[in-house]
């Protein structure tokens, strides 16, 4: 038999308590008791759907001043962080950079590859000094031109690393017309959409916050599709390049260390350039679009620079002959590219073999 136990004496309108004399919030109405003596809250009926009580209650309100607060907090740490990576990685490889100007490991600086990486390097570079420059509280900072600059800098970078893709995917495919026709419209497209996203983008200083207003880089949407479609294109080419086009190289280190940098750079650019995709494509709020930016930007832009000094640097200590004599790799003055060339060496114990020499 149900009986209703009254245990709300002493306590508030619309509180009571347990079958233990504890103080619940439960509102009095809403409580039974069983047979055991023990109180069970039983939910009031309302008029409005459970589903919309649920998601009022676990839905966030992107728009709300205090979450955009705590948002544009994290969005500071986010870019020192980055930032500190970054220059840390910068300060470690600037040795390099002087070896291709003194064209210790490579051709004159007007090289298309060497340009290309001194381009990437120095204008990620300039991303995160106008990024911490951007999120700083400093009145005198011309916001719309820094904006712009940061803008640039960020989708001219990442094009760049894409441009030492295709590179590598057109020396895969011995720079065959109908892969580099497949290939440029996208590299184009990319670069495009990057310069009209440097035009449109606009801020202004908000002093009720005390920062540049980020309203406008939403307009990165279009270039983050086309960065993350390319960067696909470009590692797939390669991919089965190295498949179908240099079989008979699998045995030799580069082939390995070519397909090992596809791969890792292949999931780099999943990890990194979806969520950006994903939450520009949402626009929750314009802290939230620029979030995902800067990882983005300096993840992809390392490890490409990362990849192109390894692949550049990399020589086989032997070169193994068909009778399991071990011969050492000849290295080129000034190893440049990333074919496999035939030459024929003095032969060794008599055997007429053919080297394969690693030209980076």
């Amino acid at each position: 038999m149900m009986r209703v136990t009254n245990h709300s004496e002493g306590f508030p309108n619309g509180y009571t308590a347990d079958s233990q004399g504890r103080f619940c919030t439960c509102p009095r109405s809403n409580l039974i008791s069983t047979q055991r003596g023990q109180s069970k809250w039983r939910p009031r009926p309302s008029s409005e759907p459970v589903s919309n009580l649920a998601l009022r209650t676990t839905m966030v309100d992107w728009q709300d001043p205090h979450t955009l607060l705590l948002q544009a907090a994290s969005l500071q740490k986010m870019t020192c962080i980055f930032s500190g990576i970054y220059f840390y990685d910068f300060v470690l490889t600037l040795r390099y950079d002087w070896e291709i100007v003194n064209k210790l490991y490579a051709r004159p600086v007007i090289s298309v590859g060497n340009s290309l990486y001194i381009l990437c390097r120095y204008l990620a570079f300039s991303y995160c000094i106008c990024s911490c420059l951007l999120i700083s509280s400093y009145r005198v900072i011309n916001c719309q031109a820094l904006l712009k600059l940061v803008t640039f800098s960020g989708v001219i970078g990442l094009a760049c690393t894409s441009s030492l893709l295709f590179v590598r995917a057109g020396v895969i495919w011995k720079w065959n017309r109908w892969v580099v026709g497949c290939l440029v419209p996208f590299l184009g497209v990319m670069y495009a959409l990057g310069l009209k996203s440097v035009v449109l983008i606009s801020s202004r200083y908000d002093p009720s916050i005390g920062q540049c207003t980020l309203d406008d880089v939403v307009q990165d949407r279009a270039v983050s599709v086309a960065t993350l479609i390319t960067d696909w294109t470009l590692l797939a080419f390669i991919l089965v390049g190295l498949q179908r086009s240099w079989q008979n190289a699998r045995g030799f280190p580069l082939w390995y260390t070519l397909w090992n940098q596809g791969l890792i750079y292949f999931a780099l650019a999943i990890a990194m350039e979806v969520p950006l995709v994903v939450f520009l494509m949402l626009n929750l709020n314009e802290v939230m679009n620029t979030f995902f930016v800067i990882p983005s930007v300096v993840m992809l832009v390392a490890g490409a620079t990362r990849f192109h000094r390894a692949l550049t640097r990399h020589v086989s200590r032997t070169v193994t002959v068909y009778n399991g004599v071990p011969l050492p790799a000849t290295r080129l003055r000034e190893p440049d590219s990333m074919e496999l060339r035939d030459v024929e060496p003095t032969p060794t114990y008599g055997i007429r073999v053919t080297q394969v020499v690693e030209r980076i």
